[in-house]
């Protein structure tokens, strides 16, 4: 294997696996897997939720039939909504103990929104924005507790907020020891 494999991992979505309502076929795993062995791969990230195995000792099992790694995974979440947030944390929760497990020490953070679509932008108000924050701080403690490091990601246009929603997420660090505000403006923007 030459330096450049053992430094580049596969994802499922390159197969066409997205967990997207609607998206359509999914290809089996083990042929997914198989194909990136195949192809070089020596490590994956996740995939999205229910994918791969979801108990960490199936995950390890399964992952061990093809000498694959974890290398991290990209983990969606809906923090701005008060009544959808413990499930999403639940997930969270879920797949920080997936990615632990694994050996793997980084999630990435994904925006989600109650929006249809990739497309369609946030424009949270001022309580959806506190909520965020405060749901934004929980998940890095749930991931901090699993040994990992959260990154934020943003996906296509998913979960970017018009310019006055970055300025309320700065607004909102401004002044306090605030990480979450710093966090959020990466989880909203990092593909602005």
């Amino acid at each position: 294997m030459s330096d450049l494999l053992e430094r580049v991992a596969g994802a499922p979505i390159t197969w066409g696996v997205d967990g997207s309502p609607g998206w359509g076929y999914l290809m089996d795993r083990e042929r997914v897997l198989r194909e990136m062995v195949e192809s070089g791969l020596s490590a994956t990230e996740l995939g999205p939720d229910g994918y791969l195995p979801t108990d960490p000792v199936e995950l390890k099992e399964f992952l061990d039939r093809f000498d694959m790694s974890i290398v991290g995974g990209f983990v969606p979440a809906l923090l701005y909504r008060e009544d959808r947030v413990d499930d999403q944390l639940a997930y969270v929760t879920r797949a920080a103990r997936q990615l632990a497990s694994t050996g793997s020490k980084v999630l990435v953070l994904g925006p989600s929104s109650a929006n249809p679509g990739y497309d369609t932008p946030v424009d949270m108000s001022d309580d959806e924005w506190t909520t965020f924050l405060a749901n934004l701080r929980r998940l890095e403690s749930i991931v901090g507790d699993a040994g990992l490091e959260a990154r934020a990601r943003a996906r296509g246009r998913r979960g970017r907020a018009r310019q006055d929603g970055r300025d309320r997420a700065g607004e909102r660090g401004r002044g306090r020891d605030d990480a979450a505000a710093a966090q959020a403006e990466g989880y909203f923007f990092a593909a602005a």
